[in-house]
């Protein structure tokens, strides 16, 4: 059996207040929250939204984002660009999937690290600027 497909585009990594009033933030998808230091960036946080981006960036920066105070914090938004049509389960299912592939690199993920359940395998493929992403994640390399 073939692997689904989810295509996400990542825009190039923005501060959290510009990414908050930019009018991507306004769709629902994905986002991956960074923060550099030197000529490295520290991968934080992926996150989903499944309403706004805006309203969950809104919402760690009252509760998280301030322990990050030295430095500044960057964020990449994640529209998922296949399929066409998108619902809250596809997004779940392209969360679970990065945060479990790229766990070991993410400081604030806490969820899905080590497991998460899915009912069918997708291929998550990551375009656009992608920091440390993997380019392409496959569901059938995670065990159940």
């Amino acid at each position: 059996m073939r692997d689904k497909i989810i295509r996400i585009r990542w825009s190039s990594p923005v501060p959290v207040d510009e990414a908050i009033q930019s009018d991507e933030s306004l769709e629902p998808g994905l986002y991956f929250i960074t923060r550099p230091w030197g000529s490295k960036e520290t991968n934080l946080y992926i996150g989903k939204a499944s309403r706004t981006i805006r309203e969950r960036l809104i919402d760690h920066k009252k509760h998280w984002l301030h322990r990050y105070q030295r430095g500044q914090l960057l964020v990449r938004m994640g529209k998922i660009v296949y399929p066409t049509v998108v619902d809250e389960e596809i997004i779940d299912h392209a969360e679970s999937a990065l945060i479990f592939e790229h766990g070991d690199l993410l400081v604030e993920n806490t969820d899905k690290r080590f497991s998460y359940s899915y009912s069918d395998l997708y291929q998550v493929q990551n375009i656009g600027d992608i920091g440390e992403l993997k380019p392409i994640v496959r569901m059938k390399d995670h065990p159940d």
